[in-house]
């Protein structure tokens, strides 16, 4: 399994070993993750953090730019999760230029996945001269299972990005490492260092990693003392310092503080736990889920003695062997890297994550490949054997993986598979819920979030769930009682906040919906719903001056709500200002082309307005045209057509198209309706257009 000893019977490959193991890679990847193109965003943090993320949505922005290198610190927490400005502008790359199609995110995300496996295999190339190992070492990152989540998941652009500016570091770090020191070789380390930092905070541990190659493949420890190689990498410790203090005292986060709470007692039990679970699922990877709970004060002392047992015999067979420097290096490589999110500092409420894994493995995957190596050594016959079955051994992995990737389809996949995998598995059941109402199936998410509030009593953000179900079935009275329930429990949750609003605003209580819905913008200013829903609630009470602020701020925070750019239009066309209204219905109409509503109000504008200099009599039939036919030839759209067929020196047709109005309203009892239109008859009977 050694470049200077090739497989007996593959010399006349030799010249195309290189590339056909490159293209082997690309084929491995691509065969797991390639179905992942047609895929959706998911409820599971795409939507927070993509597909429903204001800075996101309105593009690459000098605005937004700024906005993502700060987000996640200080004040700046809000649409993000911590601080990592390059993924983020990586995925508002995206943005601007797929827009909101999933399946082109998700292609960037194979590509990168290809890409870094190529690295890898380079890299370790470099490092040892060995071909096979390496080889075998990518194919084992490329598609293992557990690193399925950070491939098919679009949120989840952060741990390819790192994992990329990780690898470049490696390999900047190893053509440096050969010279003696130079600013002009050791700057691409720092600048990529800094890259990969920027991508996700877990790269704190790079520095660590640099130390162990010094070790070994790379043996400078020889050639060098440990104070001057310390001394090199205290750049790379102070960025690393500076990431973990913005990360450590950020905000954050979205949960209610629950796992910050927890005995420390707790989290280094799981802790233990997790580092053996890991290691378990990298051997049967099955029954692998998005989200893994906590066991809390569940955690079963056979578990942790067992795991801690299985921890200390590893070490201990790694000190007895220390001489094959790889099993140090790729132990240490193991435990230090997943050190920052092993959950002794909990980030969140998951007892492990299988996106933990996508770095951390590779210091178990080169213990397997020189382990095995060693074991064979020269004879042929074991070679032969070996090469074999690791080759064979991609097959079940590869399926395995294709089947996992399979499941992160959609959220309702996605979250019927954690349900399965796990047990009393709340945020499973929530986001279960959360997918079956985007979906119209109202019953079934209630269903799941009453299972979350069986589970877990007074957990507000089932509670607010619960709420959002009812106010789609058309129970705000239900509704409102739920979210008075969430936020009596915690009284600052925004959203709940929000959603008491709007259903105070369908029950017509105007003064308390606004009064909810101003304190979730006080919470969260970055809220554009509540932004649209005190709009709405402010031109019910009569205040349209007051409602077009609120809706200009949630234009503002998210371009895409055609809705929206439709009512802030009718608003300034009731202020006369017609060229500024068009503008706002020709956006959400090029935003919704199917909306007859749109097209029926821009329309009206080409054809009626008093500014004649807008009027656009041909355009304006299209349009209305068009809105007749999908509204079912509604009195209010054959009005627009008939004002389009005038102003297009059509006045038969204008007049003959009133008649069809007039019916129509007089069917639906609408008189005054029906008085307009006998009146703008009159006007095309004299072969004039609307003044």
């Amino acid at each position: 399994m050694t470049s200077d000893h090739p497989i007996p019977g593959t010399r006349f490959l030799v010249p195309l070993r290189i590339p056909l193991l490159c293209l082997g890679l690309i084929l491995l990847v691509f065969a797991v993750f390639g179905q992942s193109l047609g895929h959706e965003f998911l409820n599971f943090d795409d939507d927070h953090l993509v597909s429903q993320n204001p800075h996101l949505l309105s593009g690459l922005t000098w605005d937004n730019v700024r906005w993502a290198l700060v987000a996640g610190t200080g004040g700046a927490m809000t649409d993000t999760d911590y601080w990592r400005p390059v993924s983020i502008l990586s995925q508002m790359a995206d943005v601007q230029f797929f827009g909101l199609h999933a399946g082109s995110h998700h292609a960037v995300n194979v590509l990168l996945q290809a890409l870094n496996s190529l690295l890898l295999f380079w890299i370790l190339r470099l490092m040892t001269g060995s071909l096979w190992r390496s080889a075998f070492v990518a194919a084992l990152f490329a598609i293992h299972p557990l690193h399925v989540e950070s491939v098919a998941w679009i949120s989840e652009r952060k741990d390819l990005l790192s994992g990329l500016f990780f690898l470049l570091t490696l390999g900047a770090y190893v053509l440096y490492s050969r010279h003696s020191f130079c600013w002009r070789n050791y700057l691409p380390v720092l600048l990529l260092s800094a890259l990969a930092m920027g991508s996700k905070p877990m790269m704190v541990t790079l520095p660590f990693v640099l130390i162990l190659l010094d070790s070994w493949p790379l043996h400078r420890l020889g050639r060098a003392s440990w104070q001057r190689l310390l001394l090199e990498k205290s750049p790379l410790f102070a960025m690393a310092l500076f990431v973990a203090v913005i990360t450590l005292h950020a905000p954050g986060g979205r949960n209610e503080g629950i796992m910050d709470q927890l005995p420390w007692s707790w989290r280094l039990g799981n802790a233990v736990v997790a580092y053996a679970t890991y290691l378990w699922q990298m051997i049967w990877p099955f029954n692998l889920s998005a989200f893994y709970p906590h066991p809390g004060k569940d955690l079963s002392l056979w578990s942790l003695a067992l795991s801690a047992f299985v921890l200390l015999v590893i070490s201990a067979l790694v000190l007895w062997q220390r001489r094959r420097g790889y099993l140090m290096v790729g132990w240490l490589w193991y435990l230090g890297m997943l050190l920052p999110v092993i959950g002794i500092v909990q980030s969140g409420e998951q007892a492990h994550a299988d996106r933990y894994t996508y770095l951390p493995l590779i210091g178990i995957f080169l213990m397997i490949a020189w382990g095995l190596d060693d074991w064979v050594g020269n004879h042929p016959k074991k070679r032969i054997l070996l090469g074999s079955a690791l080759a064979i051994l991609l097959i079940p992995l590869s399926y395995i993986a294709h089947l996992q990737t399979s499941h992160w389809h959609d959220s309702i996949s996605l979250m019927s598979h954690a349900v399965e995998c796990t047990d009393n598995n709340i945020h499973a059941h929530d986001n279960l819920g959360d997918a079956y109402l985007k979906n119209g199936h109202v019953d079934q998410a209630l269903k799941e979030y009453q299972i979350s509030l069986n589970r877990r009593p007074g957990y507000a953000y089932a509670e607010c769930n619960l709420g959002c179900a009812l106010l789609n079935k058309g129970l705000p009275k239900e509704a409102i009682l739920h979210f008075q329930k969430a936020l009596s429990t915690n009284p600052d949750y925004a959203v709940a906040h929000h959603n008491l609003g709007e259903a105070l605003r369908e029950q017509g209580l105007f003064d308390e919906a606004i009064k909810h819905l101003t304190k979730a913008l006080e919470l969260n200013p970055n809220l554009p719903k509540a932004e649209t829903q005190l709009g709405a609630a402010l031109l019910q009470k009569g205040d349209p001056a007051g409602a077009l602020l609120h809706y200009e701020r949630a234009l503002r925070m998210n371009p895409n709500l055609p809705e929206t750019h439709n009512i802030v239009g009718s608003i300034l066309l009731q202020q006369g200002k017609e060229r500024d209204a068009l503008g706002k219905f020709q956006t959400a109409l090029h935003a919704d082309p199917s909306n007859f509503t749109f097209a029926n109000n821009t329309a009206w504008i080409l054809a009626a307005a008093r500014d004649r200099s807008l009027r656009d009599g041909p355009q304006a039939i299209r349009l209305a045209e068009g809105a007749a036919k999908e509204s079912g030839n509604q009195p209010a759209v054959l009005r627009t057509l008939a004002a389009a067929y005038a102003q297009a020196g059509l006045y038969q047709k204008a007049t003959d198209t009133c008649d069809q109005a007039i019916r129509g309203a007089l069917s639906l009892r609408n008189a005054s309706l029906a008085d307009l239109l006998s009146h703008e008859q009159a006007i095309y009977r004299g072969n004039n257009s609307l003044p």
